[in-house]
């Protein structure tokens, strides 16, 4: 039950907040400011919870997201109304692209849902190290794939393509990922030359959507 601020008119003291009432006068998101974000671990959303208007001050609400962290600390947090019956929390993104499923409630038992949606972080560059080499033919070479973004990663989940060419664009040797992408990390790729092939040999990785290259780095490796 509600107790609220206003008990002047004694037909308050027995109100229920029930009585015709709709679920969203109870609790409600009140605004989602912006409502789609990056998925870049990093973009910062103000999620605005109301309580009812005549109801005490004094009442938490609580905030959970499915992805993300709420307030800097966790998926799940409280925090009480001020005056005006509103409560302000900050959504930080997560890693994955996709819906996100918001869930807010007051006294255990009145709650609200809504979904908003994470879009894909693309990374503004990609570095591949060494950024040149040269190396005995038919060996193997060890690179680090970094896809580096001015503010935040890269959204989990993107698909890298590797390719390896010499000067006429010939595919060549056997470029390869041993790791999966996580946000922060880079992505461990073996390069090995075949076929006794000597010379320069460019490896390229990047992103793709379609027909449109999202991001793209490259570095030349020359065999001996």
């Amino acid at each position: 039950m509600f107790h609220f601020s206003l008990v002047s008119c004694s037909w308050l003291d027995n109100y229920t907040i029930n009585e015709g009432l709709n679920p969203d006068e109870i609790i409600n998101f009140e605004s989602i400011s912006p409502i789609s974000s990056p998925a870049d671990s990093s973009s910062k959303i103000l999620v605005r919870e109301t309580i009812y208007s005549n109801s005490d001050s004094a009442h938490f609400v609580s905030l959970s997201t499915t992805s993300g962290v709420i307030n800097g600390k966790s998926k799940n947090e409280k925090m009480q109304v001020n005056l005006e019956r509103y409560a302000d929390f900050i959504l930080t993104t997560g890693q994955v692209p996709g819906p996100v499923l918001l869930h807010t409630s007051v006294l255990g038992q009145y709650s609200a849902d809504t979904v908003i949606y994470y879009s894909i972080s693309y990374p503004d560059t990609i570095l591949i190290i060494p950024n040149s080499y040269s190396i005995d033919k038919n060996t193997v070479l060890n690179l680090n794939i970094n896809l580096v973004k001015n503010m935040g990663y890269a959204s989990k989940g993107l698909t890298l393509i590797l390719s390896a060419q010499d000067s006429v664009g010939n595919e060549l040797g056997n470029f390869i990922t041993t790791q999966t992408y996580s946000p922060g990390a880079p992505v461990v790729a073996t390069f090995t030359g075949t076929n006794d092939f000597t010379g320069h040999v460019t490896l390229k990785a990047f992103i793709k959507e379609e027909e449109e290259i999202m991001a793209q780095g490259m570095t030349t490796i020359l065999l001996k």
